[in-house]
């Protein structure tokens, strides 16, 4: 996160799928399992594969979206909850003063020797909203009545911004890692406008927390983002982005375009993972790691996702020095 050079390479990965989850572990969780021993199995297979922390969401607080159907994917249209001034002041908002976050507090004689959480939110400020009202009557709501898209912008915004002030002191939490997409692989959601109006300023005072309380600010958001990553590093001030694609900028070129100004983090696209050989990935990943001297950590553009072959992740850390197999 300070851009310095460091005595070995380090890694980076947002989420491991169940089966590195449990292999790296030793165990598999039960079904009914709480979430401290869910949080113990994380820490034990990140601590396992070789990285100094955890990404986790303290399971109370969050907003309760209505459901949706999921296979591979799910639809941004389904399950609209706000869709007038009326749904809006009868939606029951969650109080995050009311949730228990004491798990933070156990995690600290949890987490392995110098582990971390990077403490990471229930979706941000545009993935709750894309919810509440569905993507196209957002579109159409940006029009139609922008006051009340505001509204719940600012609705979710305050609400986690408390999340993180209530959270952000305990000793466990190393950083914050706030998770929110921002774009398709061609350009942003929406408007740079909107979301300098409606989206960034409650970012930008979350990622002041954090700084405020000397611990870094990471962005996780996926999508062509090239438009705002003056803004993202100048005014939100985010110490490291996670999330990379090659057909949008492979991380190569994004490390050389921006490694003098903010860390990069993973960047192995999960395409490229997922179907390139064992050679191919350890070669560029071990190429990526001579380039990336400092400002970097070796991991996947987004996530080690289900279809990524066993043994292909391995051949992408390995190139950090870690034989798995």
């Amino acid at each position: 996160m300070n851009r310095e050079k460091t005595d070995e390479p380090v890694l980076f990965e947002h989420i491991l799928n169940n089966d590195l989850n449990n292999y790296f572990a030793g165990y598999s969780l039960s079904k009914n399992s709480t979430e401290k021993e869910r949080l113990i199995h994380m820490i034990r297979a990140f601590a396992s594969a070789g990285y100094d922390y955890i990404v986790h969401t303290p399971e109370e607080f969050y907003f309760a979206h209505a459901l949706r159907k999921t296979k591979e994917t799910s639809s941004l249209n389904e399950g609209v909850e706000i869709y007038d001034w009326e749904s809006f002041k009868n939606f029951p908002w969650p109080d995050p003063g009311a949730a228990d976050y004491s798990i933070l507090h156990d995690a600290k004689s949890l987490l392995i020797e110098k582990m971390k959480i990077l403490l990471r939110p229930p979706g941000g400020v545009l993935r709750n909203t894309v919810l509440f009202f569905g993507y196209d009557n957002l579109c159409y709501l940006l029009y139609d009545d922008p006051n009340l898209v505001k509204a719940v912008c600012d609705a979710v915004g305050e609400r986690l911004l408390e999340f993180f002030r209530l959270c952000i002191s305990y000793d466990s939490v190393g950083a914050i890692f706030y998770n929110d997409d921002w774009g398709f692989n061609s350009g942003p959601l929406f408007s740079p406008n909107f979301l300098k109006e409606c989206i960034f300023p409650w970012v930008k005072k979350i990622a002041h927390l954090a700084h405020k309380n000397g611990k870094p600010a990471i962005l996780h958001s996926c999508g062509n983002l090239g438009i705002l990553m003056d803004y993202i590093i100048d005014d939100l001030k985010f110490d490291g982005k996670h999330s990379f694609e090659d057909k949008i900028m492979p991380i190569e070129a994004m490390y050389k375009t921006y490694c003098d100004r903010i860390a990069l983090l993973g960047g192995i696209d999960v395409d490229f993972l997922s179907r390139a050989t064992k050679e191919e990935i350890h070669d560029r990943s071990r190429k990526m790691l001579e380039l990336g001297k400092t400002a970097y950590a070796l991991g996947t553009g987004n996530a080690v996702s289900h279809f990524v072959p066993k043994e292909n992740y391995f051949a992408m850390i390995s190139a950090a020095g870690l034989e798995i197999f």
